[in-house]
């Protein structure tokens, strides 16, 4: 389509809309969309009282809130505490009109293996307290050919990367389709899908 402008990755802008969200520095928490909304969920307390100095990652808060912007300017805190423990580097993913939360670490109960869903983001319930795959954080999940797939991760007390494949069609039952993929273990990686193919780095 002529009318149609090309693409130019070098013509990409970002504009900062605020330096000081309400939510306050975090880092592995999750970041989501419902109905047109912003949602932002768990994660772990940043900021220069804790990187580089004590006490341990392990020991910084960890967080189970969530809050929601319209505009991504301006945030309003919905839950202070949602019904799953206060965790890091776990998925949510939207799939079959819900969403799903899985995997993580929690300042709670540890290394996790448990599912939740939700129909809005806000109210979750447990389906699970432990999956086929093995506990762990950083993994990649994503929605491909209408399943629910997960990649890889970490869990450090075992002192093991993954590089595992799992796919579920419901969320509940999965199946682990590969265990030694070309790639090296790795976590805190990414997918995208890309002319009718899944891209993996």
């Amino acid at each position: 389509n002529p009318s149609t402008a090309e693409f130019d990755p070098a013509k990409l802008r970002w504009e900062e809309v605020t330096s000081t969200a309400e939510w306050g520095a975090r880092d592995a928490h999750a970041f989501f969309v419902v109905q047109d909304k912003l949602l932002l969920a768990g994660g772990v307390e940043a900021g220069n009282n804790y990187y580089g100095t004590k006490p341990p990652y392990w020991e910084i808060p960890h967080k189970n809130d969530l809050w929601v912007s319209e505009d991504g300017r301006d945030w309003k805190l919905v839950s202070e505490h949602l019904s799953w423990p206060p965790r890091r580097s776990f998925s949510v993913v939207e799939f079959k009109n819900k969403f799903w939360l899985f995997g993580g670490w929690s300042s709670v109960n540890g290394y996790r293996s448990d599912v939740w869903n939700s129909d809005d983001g806000v109210g979750w319930r447990q389906v699970l307290s432990r999956t086929e795959w093995s506990p762990r954080e950083g993994q990649v999940a994503f929605v491909f050919q209408d399943k629910l797939w997960m990649i890889g991760g970490v869990n450090f007390e075992e002192r093991e990367e993954r590089r595992d494949i799992w796919v579920s069609e419901d969320g509940l039952k999965w199946t682990e389709v590969a265990s030694t993929p070309p790639w090296s273990p790795r976590y805190d990686h990414a997918v995208s899908e890309f002319q009718g193919k899944l891209w993996y780095s």
